[in-house]
C-alpha cells in the first residue's frame, strides 16, 4: 500500500519531468524495493528537486551532494552524440539472438578521445575477449561508469581521475562490429539508461585524435635459414607468400639474397 501511495504521489511530477533522473530514482525506490537508495546519498528533498533548484540551507548534506552535479554526467565523447544501439533488449548482430543491452552505443570514429564522465578512481583498465580494452571508474555516491571496446587505454588501475580527463581512445576491440563507444552508468550496481543521464559537454575544445604512425610499406622478410636437398636456403615471406632461395638469388623481382659475414640479408635492386 505504501508503494502504491508513493507512486500515485509521483504521477503529477511525471507530466512535467519525464526525463528527470531524480524522478527516475524515486520511481525505482517506489516500484523496485530490491534496489537500495541510500538516504545519506539521495535525500527525499534531492530526489524530488529538479536540476537547478536550490535546497534548503538546513540540509547541509544535500547541499554538498547537489553541488557535485549528480546525476547529470559529462558526455564521454567530445563530438556530438549519436546513438547506434540504445539501452534495451535487442537482437545481437554477432550472437544472433535477443539479449539485454545494458549500455548505450555511441558512434565514434577510431581514436576519438574518450572522457571520464565524472571524477573518480579507476577500478579496472584491462583487456577482455568480449568487452575489448575497457575502463571502469568508481565515482562518489555509489555510481560507476564503464567504457568498452577502446582502441587504447591511457589510465591505470587505482589512478584518480578528474571529470573530462581523456582515459582512452575509441576503437573496435573485443566483440564488436565496428568502431564505437559502448558506455554504461550504474548506481549501486543497477545499470541505468545512460543516454538520459548525460549533460552536454562543457567545452567547445575539440581534442585531437591519438597520433597514429602511417603504415610502413610491406617489404620481404627472411623468416629462417634451413637446409633443403643438402643446400642452405632462406625462407622469405612477402605479402602472404613464402619462397625458399639461396645466396645471390633474386626474389620477388626486386630483392636479392646476399650472404655477408655468415649472415643473410635482402638487398633491394634499383
Amino acid at each position: 500500500m505504501r508503494r502504491i501511495l508513493l507512486f500515485l504521489l509521483l504521477i503529477p511530477l511525471l507530466t512535467q519531468a519525464t526525463d528527470d533522473v531524480a524522478v527516475t530514482l524515486a520511481l525505482i525506490q517506489a516500484t523496485r524495493p530490491n534496489v537500495e537508495v541510500i538516504e545519506d546519498h539521495f535525500s527525499s528533498a534531492m530526489l524530488l528537486t529538479a536540476p537547478g533548484d536550490k535546497v534548503s540551507e538546513g540540509n547541509t548534506e544535500t547541499s554538498k551532494t547537489s553541488s557535485i552535479r549528480y546525476p547529470h554526467f559529462l558526455s564521454p565523447l567530445n563530438i556530438p552524440l549519436r546513438i547506434t544501439s540504445p539501452f534495451s533488449l535487442r537482437w545481437h548482430p554477432l550472437m544472433q539472438r535477443f539479449s539485454p543491452h545494458e549500455g548505450t552505443d555511441f558512434a565514434a570514429p577510431r581514436l576519438t578521445p574518450v572522457l571520464a564522465t565524472e571524477k573518480g578512481i579507476v577500478e579496472e583498465a584491462i583487456s577482455h575477449p568480449t568487452a575489448g580494452n575497457y575502463v571502469v571508474i568508481r565515482h562518489p555516491l555509489g555510481w560507476r561508469s564503464r567504457y568498452l571496446h577502446l582502441d587504447r587505454i591511457t589510465v591505470a588501475t587505482g589512478q584518480e581521475i578528474e571529470r573530462g580527463k581523456v582515459i582512452g581512445y575509441s576503437g573496435n576491440t573485443g566483440r564488436s562490429t565496428g568502431p564505437h563507444l559502448h558506455f554504461e552508468l550504474m548506481y549501486h550496481g543497477q545499470t541505468m539508461d545512460s543516454a538520459k543521464l548525460l549533460s552536454a559537454s562543457e567545452t567547445d575544445t575539440v581534442l585531437p585524435a591519438a597520433a597514429v604512425s602511417p603504415p610502413k610499406p610491406a617489404v620481404p622478410k627472411i623468416i629462417l635459414v634451413t637446409e633443403i636437398g643438402g643446400q642452405e636456403k632462406v625462407m622469405v615471406k612477402y605479402k602472404g607468400k613464402t619462397i625458399y632461395a639461396g645466396a645471390n638469388q633474386t626474389v620477388f623481382g626486386h630483392y636479392k639474397v646476399l650472404l655477408q659475414n655468415g649472415r643473410y640479408r635482402l638487398y633491394k635492386l634499383s
